[in-house]
């Protein structure tokens, strides 16, 4: 698997299993940033750029939004409350 197929199956996964290994990528991405993560997978899948915008801390969304344009779908719904 290339580095983007991994960071895309961490995120692409169900937030709510408890699979170590997605975890660790995870983590990994989470101590790496969202700018360096977004250098290797910044066309994630519409499923993974939500996944990853859920998980991300509030003051860093808009990094996410910034260098991941799929997440930006859900991103709008939010701000709109829908």
């Amino acid at each position: 698997m290339t580095d983007f197929e991994i960071i895309e199956y961490a995120y692409a996964t169900q937030r709510q299993s408890n699979n170590p290994v997605t975890t660790s990528i995870r983590n990994a991405c989470h101590f790496a940033g969202v700018e360096e993560t977004a250098k290797i997978a910044g066309a994630m899948s519409i499923q993974a750029a939500e996944n990853l915008y859920l998980s991300i801390a509030p003051e860093q969304k808009r990094l996410v939004v910034e260098h991941f344009p799929n997440s930006q779908v859900l991103a709008l719904e939010r701000d709109l409350g829908l």
